[in-house]
C-alpha cells in the first residue's frame, strides 16, 4: 500500500469525521443544552457562568456537560489527526517534487 493513498486517505477520513462531529452532534447538543439553561435560568449572564454550580443540583446538566467535553474531545482529536495527516501528505507530495 503505497504511503501518499494512506496519507490521504487518512485525511480524507478525519476531515469528514471532524464535519461530522461539528456539525451534526455538536449542533444538536447546543441546542438540547440551550434548552435546558433557559429552563433552569442561566446561560443569559455575561462573565461568571453558573453552570458549574447549577451542574452540581441538576445530574443532566451534569452528564449533558460530560457528554459535551466527549464530544469536544474526539472533535480535538479529530482535528489533531487530519492536521498530522495533512502534513504527513504534504511531505509525502513535497519528496515527488523534482527541483
Amino acid at each position: 500500500m503505497p504511503f501518499g493513498w494512506l496519507s490521504s486517505t487518512g485525511l480524507s477520513i478525519f476531515s469528514i469525521a471532524c464535519s461530522y462531529i461539528n456539525s451534526a452532534l455538536l449542533a444538536q447538543m447546543m441546542m438540547k443544552r440551550h434548552k435546558m439553561e433557559k429552563d433552569l435560568g442561566i446561560g443569559t449572564e455575561v462573565g461568571y457562568s453558573k453552570n458549574a454550580e447549577t451542574a452540581k443540583r441538576s445530574p443532566t446538566l451534569a452528564a449533558m456537560n460530560r457528554k459535551f467535553g466527549m464530544i469536544h474531545g474526539l472533535s480535538s482529536l479529530a482535528n489533531i489527526m487530519a492536521f498530522g495527516s495533512l502534513a504527513m501528505h504534504s511531505w509525502y507530495l513535497s519528496s515527488k517534487l523534482d527541483l
